[in-house]
């Protein structure tokens, strides 16, 4: 997988998200809306056979970068508890 940014202003980011899109994407905007200063999380694909997604995320306040390291670091926590509970 990779990440590119492709924008960033101080309340939006986009990133061209490539490798397994539809499972990361879901996921990712699924835990920003857990953040209460993210106001928009969401991602397109510009071809169904293409690989790649455009992710933007866009927030109230704060840095919206900060905003999807923490969901990731949330999300991996996450895994880590089920990891534990499923052993």
């Amino acid at each position: 997988m990779n990440v590119k940014i492709v924008e960033k202003t101080k309340d939006m980011v986009k990133l061209d998200i490539s490798g397994e899109v539809h499972i990361l994407g879901n996921l990712l905007r699924e835990e920003l809306f857990n953040d209460k200063n993210v106001t928009f999380a969401g991602y397109s694909k510009e071809h169904p056979e293409l690989d790649n997604a455009l992710f933007v995320v866009k927030v109230k306040s704060g840095d919206p970068l900060t905003a999807v390291k923490d969901a990731v670091k949330r999300i991996n926590s996450n895994f880590k508890e089920l990891r534990k509970l499923l052993k």
